[in-house]
């Protein structure tokens, strides 16, 4: 049913709820809410309208929406009370949504889209609705491109933890690791597979879902002049290529918010390692992979800007943590991952004697404090900026590290390894261009701030490999 038992729940009213009814109705863009308190209910067609939701969808039908602003009434923000909201903003599909499942569980906007020329249509087809237009009262999903990979995953996981429906896509299916580690939320998880470069397959992704926000997490992480060398069209072709393929589905399904997630490495070397890069700092990077995370970042914006829906950019500082492990688009590890992998298998953590330096770091950030901090930025109700850094803003040296890792797990202190596939040849594979990312921006705006420091963050990721059984 598209319409009818499920859309008349309760009358609102100082946050209870009575045995009357209560209808709503949402313009996203303008922040446009309209409850209905104690007017009368009639049917068009089996679908039950209050008497005055009527009047102003024929009003939104040939006026803008900024003109209907300030009729504003009141805030949307309810989280105690239960009730059910008909939502549109113009541009894709209508459906009713259950009021605690938008703001109490999620606490964000959630809302389906509408063209407000074909309301009328639908007050004749009533039940009928769902058959004809295509869609009915499904909740609305977030996408997550690269929903498999390392900090993809973790997206994944952290946005289904928080009670959004969420569509993974990825062109690695998810595979037993990836399984375990959501396991406790995949009924709000769906797996797609495909190639982001393809383009008819990710607009394909317009028709399967109802899709209202995306996380752009796909990417080609390249650190190394080799692989720039050996895989440049590749970088240009997923970073660059595929990151349009997703603004056109943006633009197809009339999406209210993008999340590109890019990189520090946008910066390259705008500024001496030992100073803190900031948003407002020009860019300078000198590598593929930072040139295309930029290049990303303007595509983005302006897209946002020629097709209305809102978009920001979040450049990340190191993550670490559960998921990293080698794939096609991610060869060379962190240290981290090195030495908490040796910790696993009971093993002395290794460094390469003769050229490692343990006063050579990074701004490393753990990756579930990463994808809550995407989270925070997806589901804000508002942002005051389209550019952000994702960081704990603290410099942090191997020796720290390998300390930390003493104190978590004891007797696994460090020795001398003449090995290639040491630690230390990781590390030196990936020293940092530039100093520590500034979180200010994100913390002033956001009030985010990060869950774990060095050593709670060692110790959490040790645990996952424990559990899960992943010594890599």
């Amino acid at each position: 049913m598209f319409f009818g038992t499920r859309f008349a729940s309760g009358l609102i009213f100082d946050g209870r709820v009575s045995a009357v009814s209560t209808q709503a109705l949402f313009l996203s863009h303008n922040a446009f809410v309209g409850i209905v308190f104690s007017v009368p209910f009639f049917r068009i067609g089996g679908l039950t309208l209050s008497a005055d939701v009527l009047p102003l969808i024929l009003l939104g039908c040939f006026v803008p929406h900024s003109w209907l602003g300030p009729l504003c009434c009141c805030s949307p923000l309810f989280p105690s009370t239960f009730g059910e909201f008909l939502l549109f903003n113009g541009e894709g599909t209508l459906c009713d949504i259950p009021f605690y499942t938008a703001f109490a569980r999620r606490e964000r906007e959630q809302f389906a889209r509408v063209n407000l020329r074909v309301c009328l249509r639908m007050l004749q087809l009533g039940d009928d609705c769902e058959e004809v237009f295509g869609f009915g009262g499904a909740a609305m999903a977030t996408l997550v491109t690269g929903g498999t990979g390392f900090v993809g995953a973790n997206i994944v996981r952290e946005l289904a933890r928080a009670g959004h429906e969420v569509v993974s896509y990825d062109v690695a299916p998810a595979d037993a690791l990836v399984r375990q580690f959501i396991a406790e939320w995949e009924g709000s998880i769906t797996f797609a597979q495909g190639d982001i470069r393809d383009r008819e397959a990710v607009a394909a992704l317009a028709h399967g879902h109802s899709i209202d926000g995306i996380i752009h997490a796909a990417t080609y992480t390249v650190n190394q002049r080799a692989l720039e060398v050996e895989r440049g069209r590749d970088v240009v072709g997923i970073n660059i290529e595929g990151l349009v393929n997703v603004l056109e589905l943006a633009r197809i399904a009339g999406v209210r918010r993008v999340v590109y997630v890019s990189s520090g490495a946008a910066y390259g070397l705008a500024a001496g390692t030992d100073q803190t890069y900031s948003e407002e700092m020009p860019v300078a990077p000198d590598s593929m992979y930072g040139i295309t995370k930029y290049a990303g970042e303007l595509i983005t914006r302006r897209y946002g800007e020629l097709y209305g829906f809102q978009s920001v950019s979040v450049r990340l500082s190191t993550p670490y943590g559960p998921m990293e492990r080698v794939t096609g688009h991610r060869a060379v590890m962190s240290a981290l991952y090195q030495w908490t992998g040796q910790v696993a298998r009971g093993e002395p953590l290794s460094v390469q004697g003769d050229s490692f330096d343990p006063e050579d770091g990074r701004d490393y950030t753990y990756v579930v404090d990463t994808a809550r901090g995407l989270q925070a930025i997806l589901d804000a109700p508002a942002l005051h900026h389209d550019l952000y850094n994702l960081t704990t803003g603290a410099w942090i040296t191997y020796r720290e590290i390998l300390n930390a890792l003493s104190e978590v797990a004891p007797g696994s202190g460090p020795v001398p390894a003449g090995s290639a596939e040491s630690a230390a040849a990781a590390a030196r594979a990936s020293v940092p261009s530039r100093g520590p990312l500034s979180a200010h921006r994100l913390r002033q705006d956001l009030g985010w701030q990060p869950a774990y420091d060095l050593r709670s963050g060692l110790a959490d990721y040790l645990q996952w490999r424990r559990e899960s059984g992943f010594s890599g």
